[in-house]
């Protein structure tokens, strides 16, 4: 009887044994799986972060670009009216030749016709 306690007793520390040992490894993985949430907390924080910047940098870029085309549309318009403006000038140029030519032209058959 007393062989058998002894090995009941060798059994009993040896399961206890086994059992410390999993309930450390349990408190590690544990201890591991915290870690782990807390990383995947911080990359799912990190990863709106940017998806918020993207966000943020898209619609810069976006008023940029209507900047842009705004800008484009009045050089665009102001080139129209300048190259206008200029077809305007040397018509307003030719009409001046023109009359001045014309001017030239009467004072001198009134010149002529004063000699005469």
């Amino acid at each position: 009887l007393r062989a058998h306690s002894d090995g009941i007793a060798l059994q009993f520390t040896d399961i206890k044994t086994r059992n410390q040992l999993l309930e450390d490894k349990v408190k590690a993985l544990t201890e591991q799986n915290e870690h782990l949430v807390t990383r995947n907390k911080n990359s799912q924080n990190t990863f709106e972060d940017l998806q918020e910047k993207g966000s943020q940098v898209r619609r810069s870029l976006e008023e940029k670009v209507q900047q842009y085309s705004a800008e484009m549309d009045k050089l665009k318009s102001e080139a129209y009216e300048s190259t206008r403006l200029r077809e305007e000038v040397v018509s307003l140029k030719d009409r001046i030749v023109g009359l001045s030519q014309n001017h030239c032209a009467t004072t001198n058959n009134d010149s002529e016709l004063q000699k005469q």
